[in-house]
């Protein structure tokens, strides 16, 4: 029963910070806690619970914040003040008392001396503090969609702020530039923040290149430090994370305990697709096959049976992901049809023709697949494995 306390007690603790996160209201010592929580014996699920939070509250802000919102309530104060007297009345303002005016100050020779001394002092923390405001870790330098950051879309040319982080929607991409010169494409859905020296990405692709000073990468389950120079791709899901480094491009170091480096190669190969067919032992948790049938005879179908799954079945009109859920195609009956499986843990995803994408949980990350064509007369299945080989935005240097 304690355990089960404990266990629920984390997860609101991480809900808690992540929220506090999203809102820009987090402080160093919260964010060690969220680092350690997230990187913890339950890393995948506290990742999984923060990720949804920071989804949701991120999606507020963007909605709270919007032109639509702002409109709606300036209408309701412009009106015969009901609005504003009933918010005061909720919040239990009371009536404001009649100014008093305070005495006469006494002059006093040594608060002079005290303002004529601290004047310069605030002058100068004032300066500082507008310098160091005006130089944002990294800059904004593309945009695809609509990405946010703090309830505001990006544009190219605005500087991120390390306490606000960046929302990118399915579909959607930006890329970003460090003082160094090192630079970041991070494509849809993504949660990511831009820190002086790094990047926290929550969850999502990106595609890295580090300068002079290098890069610090934190991930849900993983602290990667890239050297000067180093090319690496991180897809992030679930709180899984998946690296990839392209041939010939220096490596990267993971520290898997505190003060310790260890030398690491790729997690992906970047190997053209490959052409599979039968009973095929699947990569690991991250890959994709796509199948282009040519024409249907007899049975008129085709199966993919994932070890830890349902079976799939694509005939010229429906698609079966499980027992009971069909899925009518749209458009007449075709020959060709094009099928499209993503991979990414226990979470797949299916399209047929670049039409809608159908989700199917597994119960746990497959490790075979079996081919079956009974009447699928030209069935091609490519297996890739990894990121994508090519960032979704130029990046200098990759």
């Amino acid at each position: 029963m304690s355990e089960a306390l404990s266990s629920d007690g984390e997860l609101a603790r991480v809900r808690e910070l992540a929220v506090a996160f999203a809102l820009s209201e987090i402080d160093d010592a919260g964010r060690q806690e969220l680092y350690a929580l997230l990187t913890g014996t339950r890393g995948p699920e506290m990742a999984k619970a923060a990720w949804e939070q920071l989804d949701g509250t991120v999606d507020l802000r963007v909605q709270l914040g919007g032109p639509a919102f702002t409109e709606a309530v300036r209408l309701k104060l412009a009106d015969d003040g009901s609005f504003a007297r009933a918010a005061k009345r909720r919040l239990g303002t009371r009536p404001p008392l009649d100014p008093v005016d305070a005495p006469p100050a006494r002059p006093n020779r040594w608060s002079r001396r005290l303002v004529w001394f601290l004047v310069p002092m605030l002058i100068a923390a004032g300066i500082t503090l507008l310098v160091l405001r005006a130089q944002p870790p990294a800059t904004v330098t593309a945009v695809n969609g609509l990405p946010v950051a703090g309830g505001s879309a990006l544009l190219p040319g605005i500087g991120l702020d390390p306490s606000s982080p960046v929302a990118v929607p399915p579909g959607a991409a930006l890329s970003w530039t460090w003082r160094d010169g090192s630079a970041v494409v991070i494509v849809g859905p993504a949660s990511a923040v831009a820190q002086p020296s790094g990047l926290s990405l929550v969850g999502g692709t990106a595609w890295i290149v580090a300068k002079a000073a290098g890069l610090t990468i934190g991930t849900p389950d993983r602290r990667l430090h890239l050297p000067p120079g180093a090319r690496v791709a991180i897809s992030v899901a679930d709180g899984n994370t998946v690296v990839a480094v392209p041939g010939g491009a220096p490596g990267f170091a993971e520290a898997p305990a505190p003060g310790r480096l260890a030398a690491f190669g790729a997690d992906a190969a970047w190997d053209a697709p490959r052409a599979i067919s039968g009973v095929v032992a699947l990569p690991g948790p991250w890959w994709d096959l796509d199948v282009l049938v040519g024409s249907w005879v007899g049975e008129r179908r085709l199966s993919l049976t994932l070890d830890a799954g349902p079976t799939l079945v694509l005939t010229p009109t429906t698609l079966t992901l499980s027992e009971g859920r069909v899925a009518r195609l749209s458009g007449a009956p075709a020959d060709v049809r094009h099928l499209h499986l993503r991979v990414r843990g226990r979470r797949a995803e299916v399209t047929v023709d670049g039409g809608e994408t159908h989700l199917v949980m597994l119960a746990s990350q497959p490790t075979a697949l079996r081919i079956e064509r009974s009447g699928a007369v030209g069935a091609e299945a490519q297996l890739s494995t990894g990121p994508a080989p090519q960032p979704v935005l130029p990046l200098a240097g990759w």
